[in-house]
This record gives structure tokens, C-alpha cells and sequence, in this order.
């Protein structure tokens, strides 16, 4: 059985990220089923990064009517095939941030307020992280593996 799953995942997964149609066409109408939630939950994702795990089950079930433990088998492949939308959830976050920021100096700036620049100017160099030392470069090249 877990290996009917895994052909059944290489064959979505590939369909997903394919050009070619055929792939596309190599899948049963199950599959495809499989295939479209996995797309628009996905999307769904993409377009409220702030979803946590529960709000997306939620949404998995009362979308296509689904089990919740079907949702939940879903949202760990969504996982897996495309990766952590937390990690883009904070990017978005982040450039939000740095979007806000560099506002803020514009108006600080055309106020003629050096106060509020240098605030703003703070705000936007702890959030980029130019506040820090960069770390040195390890020497890949000089570090030998124990025998």
C-alpha cells in the first residue's frame, strides 16, 4: 500500500511542476482530484501566508468536503511537494516591514524631521539586519572529515 502512495505522489508532484501535458494526462481522475485540492489549498496558502495549520485543515474540508483526516494527509503533502509557507509568510512579513519602514523615512524626510528619520532609518537597518557583523566564511576548502 505505502508504495501504490508513493507512485501515486511522484505522479501528482511531477504533474505539478511539469510543462509537459502528458503528465497530466498520465493521471487517474482521482489523482487529478488529489491534484487540484493540493493546487488550491496551496494557493489559498500563498494568498493568507498569516493560516495557520488549523485554519488550512478548515479550509481543506469545508472546500472540497473532505474528512478532517484527509485534510490533515493533505496538508502534510502540501508540505512536503511545496514547501513551508511559513517560511514565506515571514519573507512577506518582512518586506512589509521594510516597505513600512522606508515610508516612514520618506515622510520623516520630506517633514524635514531628523528625528523621525533616524528612527525610521534604525527600524529599517535592525530589520535588514545591517545592525550586525557578517559572520566570517567558513573554509570549506581546510576543514578534513575525521578518518
Amino acid at each position: 500500500m505505502a508504495n501504490f502512495a508513493e507512485e501515486n505522489f511522484d505522479k501528482i508532484q511531477k504533474s505539478l511542476f511539469s510543462e509537459d501535458e502528458s503528465e497530466l494526462e498520465k493521471l487517474s481522475e482521482r489523482d487529478k482530484r488529489i491534484r487540484q485540492r493540493y493546487l488550491v489549498a496551496f494557493t489559498a496558502w500563498l494568498d493568507n501566508p498569516t493560516y495557520t495549520d488549523k485554519q488550512m485543515l478548515n479550509f481543506i474540508t469545508r472546500q472540497f468536503g473532505v474528512t478532517a483526516r484527509q485534510a490533515f494527509r493533505d496538508l502534510g503533502v502540501i508540505k512536503v511537494m511545496l514547501g513551508n509557507v511559513r517560511n514565506s509568510g515571514k519573507e512577506w512579513y518582512r518586506h512589509v516591514v521594510i516597505q513600512m519602514c522606508q515610508e516612514a523615512y520618506n515622510l520623516a524626510k520630506k517633514r524635514n524631521d531628523a528625528k523621525a528619520m533616524a528612527l525610521a532609518a534604525d527600524k529599517l537597518g535592525k530589520y535588514t539586519r545591517c545592525d550586525q557583523l557578517e559572520a566570517e566564511a567558513l573554509p570549506w576548502d581546510q576543514i578534513i572529515p575525521p578518518s
